[in-house]
């Protein structure tokens, strides 16, 4: 599986790329979404990147921490190629929301940002937060990813 890393923001400093590409690479492997010539695709961008598309894609005003898009229900093993992988995902991360909300619940933006790059991959297995049972469900998903970044990558970071 191919993780693609951007960046449209000038605002924030993103660590070395295939730093994140190896823990969304891990997370994935572990919640059962890595597959053999397929790429996630994940953008950070800021509040200013991320409002418009979460207007437009889910009618909601404002900006917010990740917006998941799920292409895995049009994955077919047989027309996917390593030249031309099929693209199971995409994640569009705020890292001014991470910023943020690190502030608001005295974490790390590192941290936070780490929480957003997870939620995202969650959302792509099918983990939902929108019922009180999904919710707890989903906290506790992120629980073990954020435990599982700790501990199998030194200094885990988002951001140089």
């Amino acid at each position: 599986m191919n993780i693609s890393i951007q960046s449209d923001t000038d605002k924030y400093t993103l660590t070395e790329t295939a730093h994140i590409e190896a823990i969304a690479l891990y997370l994935c492997n572990h919640w059962g979404l890595s597959k053999e010539n397929c790429e996630l695709n994940i953008n950070f961008t800021d509040d200013a990147g991320i409002e418009p598309v979460n207007v437009q894609f889910l009618n909601h005003e404002g900006p917010t921490d990740v917006i998941s898009f799920d292409y895995i229900e049009d994955y077919d093993e047989e027309f996917s190629a390593p030249d031309d992988p099929f693209v199971l995902g995409e994640l569009l991360i705020s890292l001014e929301t991470a910023e943020s909300q690190a502030k608001s619940y005295k974490s790390s933006f590192n941290d936070e940002a780490l929480l957003y790059l997870a939620h995202g991959i969650l959302h792509l297995c099918g983990f939902d937060d929108h019922e009180e049972e999904d919710i707890k469900a989903m906290r506790a998903a992120e629980a073990e990813s954020m435990m599982i970044i700790k501990d199998h990558f030194d200094q885990a970071r988002i951001l140089a």
